[in-house]
């Protein structure tokens, strides 16, 4: 088949595209994003960046429509509210008016909606055939986007609207986001837990949308989710199990309503829904609970629901990870800040060979893995200065590093070089001084000109939400948190001392 696709870089989208190439269709993609979108989608895959590309004779036999900006990018002013509605409803009239000048026709449209359609629904078991319990912003915004679809049945074209639930997978979806609270023993229940999360594998939603795609005869509304939802209380405790922390916390709804706004309804809420349409017409999903969905090699859970972002901030921001230095490194930053304050050019030549290794080591391993080339092969360093602010920023589209590595590289053990270094120090600064870049603790020096240093890094191929912040005044401790960064590679920004 010759496939649409819309939303095809995203989390589903991606799966989607890889299934349906190894199946052997030819793939057409809806993107704002080309560049992006290469890098992650099948070879051979046209992107457009508009539908008006697609000619009236072009040759279409199905559409899968799944574009939608993220409900939890933005608090939900009026402004953002179109925002949302543009994407999902407007994209999906785009969608219809197309189909209304194709020559030919497609045999099929399989457009997405989501759960959120029935309202919070409290305890109520919902089936495809359920009315909406509430009608909230979620049911106004799913509503519209079904009905934007429908025009297409009038046409001869055979509809499919699926109605998502939270989708969980190993690679991506909003887990990435949620996941590093977790591994700090943060992990929090909302609310009183007692609200329904309703989810599928990213696999079984990948076989769900092949079905209706490639099935004849199959059409209508169709929830994909597993049989067996479970409430945010069960999924809490079954996620800090899988990443063996505790699960001790609590986020209380008035900190929620307080934080999110009318936003926070989607997680005080819920909705119970089963896949009756499916189970009646046979299909099997490959993991129907929980305790069935596989982890990762690394111990890792397999994702997390799509409004959860948001309530990162309002859990990490009032309980940060914080550790002493390592008394060598205390050491050595006792010796920098005061010893070698007279040298304090030598912290800028350190800070940018440091960058340059960074992009070396990224050019390096994307010598086997091309998809770490994010920002292209160009490597880039970038020295930005605010006056207003007091701040000097060293900034590369390196390698960049995770959790760990920023954990054990900025503070908490002493290398063999810090211990070499000291080891090796004269007392003559100039000479001292020198032997700064020979043993790997150059990025100590940054406190020779800064009170306070940040650094902001994430790791090429790793989730955007995988990214961390660290942050020392030099007397003592550290700071990390988990940090949301779309770029790869590391920002190392100095706060800098009146008198530097």
């Amino acid at each position: 088949m010759k496939v649409l696709i819309t939303g095809g870089s995203g989390f589903i989208g991606q799966h989607l595209c890889r299934r349906l190439a190894a199946h052997g269709h030819e793939l057409t993609v809806l993107t704002r994003k080309p560049r992006k979108a290469a890098r992650v989608l099948p070879e051979g895959a046209r992107l457009v960046t508009s539908l008006d590309d697609i000619e009236n004779d072009a040759a279409i036999d199905g559409i899968v429509n799944l574009a939608g900006e993220s409900l939890f990018a933005g608090r939900w002013t009026e402004r953002r509210k179109k925002t949302l509605f543009a994407s999902r409803v407007g994209v999906t009239e785009g969608v219809v008016g197309l189909v209304s000048r194709l020559d030919r026709k497609p045999a099929v449209l399989v457009s997405g909606s989501a759960v959120g359609f029935y309202g919070n629904a409290d305890n109520a078991e919902l089936s495809e055939e359920s009315p909406a319990r509430r009608r909230d912003f979620g049911y106004l915004l799913c509503d519209a986007w079904e009905q934007a679809a429908r025009p297409v049945s009038r046409q001869g074209v055979r509809l499919c609207l699926v109605r998502t639930g939270i989708v969980l997978g190993s690679d991506g979806g909003m887990l990435s986001k949620l996941l590093p609270v977790y591994r700090l023993g943060l992990g929090a229940m909302l609310g009183d837990g007692n609200q329904w999360l309703s989810w599928v594998h990213i696999d079984d939603m990948v076989a769900v949308l092949v079905r209706a795609l490639e099935t004849p005869g199959v059409d209508g509304v169709f929830n994909a989710c597993a049989p067996a939802p479970v409430t945010q209380r069960e999924f809490h405790h079954s996620l800090a199990r899988k990443v063996k922390r505790p699960a001790l916390l609590r986020v209380p709804s008035a900190a929620l309503k307080a934080g999110l706004g009318e936003q926070s309804a989607m997680l005080l809420g819920g909705q119970r829904v089963y896949p009756r349409r499916l189970e009646q017409q046979g299909f099997i999903f490959r993991f129907p609970d929980l305790d069935s969905a596989p982890l990762k090699k690394n111990g890792l859970p397999i994702s997390v629901p799509q409004h959860y972002p948001q309530v990162q901030e309002l859990i990490v921001s009032a309980e940060k990870q914080t550790h002493g230095f390592q008394a060598e490194v205390s050491r050595l930053l006792h010796l920098m800040i005061h010893s070698l304050y007279s040298n304090r050019e030598i912290f800028l030549r350190e800070l940018i060979s440091n960058a340059s290794d960074a992009c070396d080591k990224l050019r390096f391993q994307a010598l086997d893995n091309p998809a770490l080339l994010e920002q292209g092969d160009e490597p880039r360093i970038t020295l930005q200065v605010d006056k207003d602010a007091g701040t000097l920023t060293i900034t590369d589209n390196g390698i960049g590093m995770g959790q760990d590595e920023v954990v054990d590289n900025l503070g908490t053990i002493a290398r063999s070089g810090t211990e070499k270094f000291l080891a090796n120090l004269s007392g003559d600064q100039k000479k001292d001084a020198q032997l700064i870049g020979q043993f790997g603790v150059g990025f100590y020096s940054a406190f020779i000109v800064a009170d306070t240093v940040t650094v902001e890094t994430r790791k090429a191929g790793e989730a955007a939400a995988d990214g961390v912040r660290w942050v020392s005044d030099g007397k003592g401790e550290f700071s990390v948190e988990p940090l949301t960064r779309d770029e790869s590679g590391t920002a190392v920004i100095l706060h800098l001392r009146d008198d530097a």
